[in-house]
């Protein structure tokens, strides 16, 4: 009896015991739930596999490749579109460059030749240049020219059918005015009033230097048609003119031993001045310049008297010039 009263002890002991710390310990203790088995859920049943999907075609797989260039493009230039060489260079080279592998342009001589059978490359031509406003810097239309120089020449003289042979030669001034009108671009006809003038010049009689007296100067006058070509675009010009020459002496009448019956009364020649010149224009329709001039004229004279040895009476004498000059021009046309 005694032993199953120690034994219900024993066990009453044993499971209070635990308890009893818990609540020494603030805590409850409550006993863990048991582990509930959990149904595992069926796989799934297999499924086929999709296929996959093709990609879609691109614009390029449906061109056409382009053709080759054939034969091969040589240095310096590509195949383009059609199969047509195009050069390398931006911008194109120039004439007499060519482009290169590095895409420069160098001066043809630089680069090898092409070899036989390679396409050549031919620059486009140049654009030409804007034709010249009209009327500007052209010689059309009316004419006016002026010049004034200076110059030297000699005129021999014969008198009375050889009598006396004399020469006056000398240095002095000469000029021109020329007016006319264009018939074409480059030549103009035209009117042209020319003179001559030495001053004080040399004389000599059959050999001998003969002392001039009453301020003595020798002077000659052209009147006539002339032609003048222009050689454009240089500006420079050609004039011809022919006509009436007249030649003779002037004197100074105030000398108070100047006599009246020495005067001579010059007769009618023919006479050519042959001039070229040059000139730059300074505004649209005017030129200024230099020229030269060659002046050669026949003519004579009768004097009231004679000269010299030659005995009292009316003696004629033919005359010859020759003269060169240089001249200022201006030329508005």
């Amino acid at each position: 009896m005694q032993k199953t009263k120690l034994f219900a002890w024993s066990f009453l002991l044993l499971v209070t015991l635990p308890g009893a710390a818990a609540l020494a310990q603030g805590a409850p203790q409550t006993p863990a739930p048991a582990p509930q088995p959990t149904a595992q859920p069926a796989p799934p049943a297999a499924q086929p596999a999709a296929p996959a999907a093709e990609p879609a075609p691109r614009a390029d797989d449906k061109m056409p490749p382009p053709p080759p260039c054939f034969p091969a493009c040589r240095e310096g230039f590509l195949c383009g579109e059609g199969g047509q060489c195009v050069t390398a260079c931006n911008p194109a080279c120039g004439p007499g460059e060519r482009c290169t592998a590095d895409a420069q342009c160098v001066i043809d001589s630089q680069v090898s030749a092409a070899p036989e059978g390679a396409p050549q490359y031919v620059p486009p031509p140049a654009a030409p240049p804007p034709p010249p406003e009209e009327g500007v810097e052209t010689h059309d239309g009316v004419m006016l020219r002026f010049t004034l120089g200076l110059g030297g020449g000699s005129m021999s003289e014969d008198v009375d059918d050889g009598r006396i042979e004399g020469t006056a030669s000398g240095a002095g001034m000469l000029g021109s005015v020329d007016i006319g009108a264009a018939i074409t671009d480059e030549l103009t006809i035209h009117g042209r009033l020319g003179f001559l003038q030495m001053f004080s010049p040399s004389l000599e009689e059959d050999g001998e230097e003969v002392d001039l007296a009453y301020g003595v100067s020798l002077f000659a006058v052209i009147f006539g048609p002339g032609l003048t070509y222009n050689i454009m675009p240089l500006n420079m010009y050609v004039t011809a003119v022919g006509g009436l020459h007249v030649v003779g002496f002037t004197y100074d009448e105030e000398d108070e031993d100047f006599d009246e019956d020495f005067r001579d009364q010059p007769t009618g020649g023919f006479a050519l001045n042959l001039d070229v010149g040059k000139e730059w224009w300074v505004t649209t329709q005017t030129g200024i310049g230099v020229a030269g001039r060659f002046w050669w004229g026949t003519g004579g004279a009768e004097y009231e008297r004679s000269i010299g040895p030659i005995s009292t009476g009316p003696i004629e004498s033919e005359r010859n010039l020759i003269a060169f000059g240089l001249l200022f021009s201006v030329t508005h046309q």
